[in-house]
């Protein structure tokens, strides 16, 4: 769920482009986002074609989620807008106070070890906030978060909510059709669904290794298979070399 939230505030909250590499996926633009940070542009890319696939299966199947779908993914994770509009306003609060005391002649890097690192901010993080802080529209985004209601966050939960009810949903269709194709699959998924427990809100399987890896294994090549059918173009040559996928644009 974090993961969720912290992809919602960088598209709400982002960094402006500044010479990106771009590229398309079945000629769909590929957000700027993934491509913002070198460092990580590899992994960003690859979870990118991997939820595009995952997308084109949804529209192939025509999965749809019902009003129980909703209310279990919503009973799985934190989606609650007060709770999250409360983080997203005390991390902007200190990270505004650190740039304020950065901006008073202090050590980026003292502030940093001083205020932010004791709170689990990473050190990437911290580099994007300074950027932030430099452009007009960066620090109107940053002091945005720091007043964030609830009531601004919901649409964006429920929609974070309805894609988590939606791939979950799918994920059981496609297991389903592996264990009606492969008996192996079928009696190591019995069994993983059969060792289902739930402690202190925590779902727990205990399952033989090996049967846990042969369902991951089939999982993984029935994706594999999926993203190997989506036409992907990057336009740098650099990063389609580096990451390994897609064709760089003539």
């Amino acid at each position: 769920m974090r993961r969720c939230l912290t992809i919602f505030i960088l598209l709400v909250f982002g960094l402006n482009a500044q010479n990106l590499p771009g590229g398309t996926v079945n000629g769909k633009a590929i957000p700027e986002q993934v491509f913002r940070r070198p460092e990580s542009v590899c992994g960003n890319l690859m979870q990118y074609i991997h939820d595009q696939a995952r997308d084109e299966v949804l529209r192939d199947l025509n999965i749809k989620v019902t009003k129980e779908d909703l209310a279990s993914a919503r009973a799985s994770g934190d989606y609650d807008p007060e709770a999250t509009a409360k983080r997203m306003r005390d991390n902007a609060s200190l990270v505004i106070g650190a740039l304020t005391t950065v901006d008073k002649g202090q050590d980026p890097q003292q502030v940093y070890q001083n205020v932010l690192q004791p709170k689990g901010i990473d050190p990437l993080a911290w580099d994007s906030y300074r950027k932030l802080w430099k452009t007009s529209k960066g620090r109107a985004n940053l002091e945005a978060q720091a007043i964030v209601t609830p009531a601004a966050l919901t649409p964006q939960l429920d929609a974070i909510v309805q894609r988590s009810a939606l791939y979950d949903k799918l994920d059981r269709t496609v297991d389903g059709q592996l264990a009606a194709q492969d008996p192996q699959f079928r009696i190591a998924l019995e069994h993983w669904n059969a060792s289902e427990r739930v402690t202190n809100g925590h779902v727990h399987h205990e399952i033989r290794q090996a049967e846990k890896d042969y369902l991951d294994a089939r999982r993984k090549e029935y994706w594999q298979t999926q993203e190997s059918k989506l036409h992907v173009v990057l336009n740098d040559p650099a990063v389609a070399a580096k990451c390994g996928v897609g064709g760089a644009t003539k």
